[in-house]
This record gives structure tokens, C-alpha cells and sequence, in this order.
């Protein structure tokens, strides 16, 4: 599950988390169950990162973590 190495045109640089331009800021989603969960909008790419490791961990879920 979500395992993928990441694609090459990633401007993050990280996984679940792309540039939103309308809003200026970073955007990080992750999938779960064929669904997509919103997990906020950041200032900085590192904080989305963040934040998707943390949705990783409190929910046990078995994705692969932007930092180990």
C-alpha cells in the first residue's frame, strides 16, 4: 500500500503533499480505503510531511512514512 517510489515530477519532494497555487500554501492528503482524507493545509512542505508520518502513526495504518 502506497508504497510507490515517488514520481519524478513531484515538486514537494515529499509523499501526500502537493502545492495548491489558488491558495498558496501546501496541501496533504493521504489515502486510505480507496478514499481520500484531507489533512490540512501548510505553510511548508516539511509540516505537511509531518503531518502525514503523524496520520501514519496515531492510525496504524501500513503506508510508507516520509521519515523512518
Amino acid at each position: 500500500r502506497n508504497t510507490r517510489k515517488l514520481r519524478v515530477n513531484n515538486t514537494s519532494g515529499y509523499r501526500g503533499v502537493v502545492w495548491v497555487k489558488s491558495c498558496n500554501k501546501w496541501h496533504t492528503q493521504i489515502g486510505v480505503n480507496n478514499k481520500r482524507i484531507h489533512l490540512g493545509y501548510f505553510d511548508t512542505a516539511l509540516d505537511g510531511a509531518l503531518a502525514y508520518d503523524n496520520y501514519i502513526t496515531v492510525n496504524n495504518l501500513e503506508h510508507t512514512k516520509n521519515f523512518s
